[in-house]
């Protein structure tokens, strides 16, 4: 509940830039420096530890840290963060009012500087929720700070509908009730992937007698 802001990050970090980034995003409990885009324990729809280790690509989705952030509060912070990291080149696609994931800004880092601009995308937040049911099972069942397995055919190879339940990266079952799949692989590329179907079973319809 609340007023949450769902964004789409995507950029690319220079390695040598990635270890101070990293340590601004994972505040650990230090709430001292707690800001919009920090990461300090597991959620189910957060941005989670979304600054990767070694840099390269950055690509996360989720809300930000906190209730009642803006598009100023997340420019702040990236101004913060190329101060650090002048490397950073990064787009957050931030999403409207009470996790709305109509986009209506699109917040710049580029060669130092950051800059709110009109929407770059239409939509954020795409697949969330897929996501915030992988993250419940590994709360549940596994690591918690543990990013689960990207996936590679998130909707049934049989149909193409979305899963109706995602237990893991490796469990996923359809959501259209017409559909004879049963279960399926997420994380197996789509043109190796293999529906389980269900298996109906006729029983024998006996043969209308006359009588005599």
């Amino acid at each position: 509940m609340g007023d949450w802001m769902t964004v789409t990050i995507t950029g690319n970090i220079d390695p040598a830039d990635a270890p101070a980034a990293r340590a601004f995003i994972n505040i650990g409990e230090d709430w001292n420096k707690f800001h919009c885009l920090a990461y300090y324990g597991p959620s189910l729809c957060g941005l989670g530890p979304w600054m990767p280790p070694d840099g390269g690509q950055i690509n996360a989705i989720g809300n930000l840290s906190e209730r009642n952030y803006t598009t100023k509060h997340v420019a702040d912070a990236l101004r913060q963060l190329v101060a650090i990291a002048p490397s950073l080149t990064l787009k957050v696609h931030c999403g409207g009012p009470y996790e709305s994931k109509q986009c209506t800004a699109t917040v710049t880092a580029w060669r130092g500087n950051v800059t709110v601009g009109p929407p770059e995308v239409q939509t954020v937040g795409d697949r969330l929720e897929t996501l915030a049911t992988m993250r419940l099972s590994r709360i549940m069942f596994g690591d918690p700070d543990d990013e689960p397995a990207q996936l590679k055919s998130p909707d049934c190879p049989a149909c193409g509908h979305p899963p109706k339940l995602l237990v893991s990266s490796a469990q996923a079952f359809c959501g259209n009730d017409e559909c004879n799949a049963f279960c399926w692989n997420p994380s197996e590329t789509p043109g190796h992937q293999r529906a389980h179907q269900t298996h109906t079973t006729l029983t024998d319809t006996p043969t209308p007698t006359t009588e005599q």
